[in-house]
């Protein structure tokens, strides 16, 4: 009876060398998305998503290997393919243009062109209709960033505002070295 209650409590003594593999790539998944979300490669909603794949196969695991003759190799190979799924899953959100620091670069470059728009307005060096008509465009810019932002920001979006910024910012510098200036 004690024999029955000590395997019991332990399930893991009888475990053999795939429970053991698979048990050592589930925790290096979950360093893996932590560090991830740490660096901020992987933004919060990503990993929310790689978490929940990965509870569900811990789950799983913790479940099939309970079993008092231990895992079977189909059980042992699908979790297995779980895993190496959750792994792509995991280089392809941290390869993506979606990370915590493109939403904090697109907002520092924002702010800082309209620095650029408003040093210039007061330094003479653009136009009140330059400035005017720049800032427009910076705020049509910014609205179209937090709209993306809220639904989450996709690669091709990421690429279209920063493509925009990019050229707003040299309209900027060509309206400031123009020969126009404000009286």
């Amino acid at each position: 009876m004690v024999l029955l209650l000590i395997l019991a409590v332990v399930p893991n003594l009888n475990a053999g060398p795939s429970e053991h593999h698979i048990s050592k790539r589930i925790s290096e998944l979950q360093k893996e998305i932590d560090s991830n979300v740490q660096a901020g490669f992987i933004t919060p909603d990503e990993s929310k998503k790689l978490q929940s794949k990965l509870d569900k196969i811990r789950e799983n695991f913790d479940k099939v290997r309970g079993k008092r003759h231990g895992m079977s190799d189909g059980e042992v190979t699908s979790i297995n393919n779980k895993l190496d799924a959750l792994s792509k899953d995991i280089n392809r959100e941290r390869r993506d243009l979606q990370t915590t620091r493109t939403d904090d670069k697109i907002t520092s470059r924002i702010n800082e062109m309209e620095k650029r728009i408003e040093s210039g307005h007061r330094n003479g060096s653009l136009t009140g209709s330059e400035a005017k008509s720049l800032q427009a465009r910076l705020d049509g810019i910014r609205d179209q960033f937090e709209r993306a932002h809220k639904n989450g920001l996709s690669d091709q979006e990421i690429r279209a505002i920063n493509h925009k910024l990019d050229e707003l910012s040299k309209k900027i510098s060509k309206e400031k070295n123009d020969r126009q200036r404000a009286s």
